[in-house]
């Protein structure tokens, strides 16, 4: 990390960062479009899976929230990200993966479906990456080792290692990682 980086990421920064948190506007709705584009792909992923009896979905506990929705939609409608009938995902811009694959937003819960909430959220924020950051989306890598995303500068190093979280706080949030940082710049010797 650049010292000038290091300077700038500490508790207080912390704690205004999380006094506020972004939230788009959301005048089309779009938890409720991802739920309608998410129950027509359970219909056929139900049909494609002999051992899937429903296409009744067991939606995530917290729910969808607007902002995984509205990062999610906007990389179908620009193309990052397209979804076929039953909830496959392709991202035809970015680095392949090898082998090549596809990531799915559904998957198999009791005889029903569940919804892969982590794919969803990381394909929103690499689209952001896109979008919003204008990266190049042929210089990033989908789901590279441990992290969601890697970016890569004109030379091909490695620039960016990207962790998309669901949370802000709580466990498996975005806080504990940043917390984790500020002590590992701290104490940068492991315990």
């Amino acid at each position: 990390m650049r010292e000038e980086s290091r300077a700038m990421i500490d508790e207080q920064w912390l704690r205004a960062s999380l006094g506020c948190a972004l939230v788009r506007e959301d005048p089309a709705g779009a938890v409720d479009r991802l739920r309608h584009l998410l129950r027509q792909r359970a219909e056929e992923f139900a049909d494609r899976r002999s051992d899937v009896e429903t296409p009744v979905i067991t939606w995530p506990r917290r729910g969808l929230l607007q902002d995984e929705a509205i990062s999610f939609l906007r990389a179908v409608d620009h193309g990052v990200a397209h979804v076929d009938a039953a909830g496959y995902v392709t991202l035809p811009n970015v680095r392949q993966k090898h082998p090549h694959g596809r990531y799915a937003l559904l998957s198999k819960s009791g005889s029903g479906v569940s919804i892969n909430l982590e794919y969803l959220i990381q394909i929103g924020a690499a689209a952001e990456l896109i979008l919003d950051h204008e990266w190049p989306a042929e210089a990033i890598d989908f789901e590279r080792g441990e992290f969601d995303a890697v970016g890569h500068d004109l030379d091909g190093r490695v620039a960016l290692a990207m962790e998309a979280k669901a949370r802000t706080t709580g466990p498996d949030s975005l806080e504990k990682l940043v917390r984790f940082w500020i002590e590992a710049l701290r104490d940068p010797l492991p315990t």
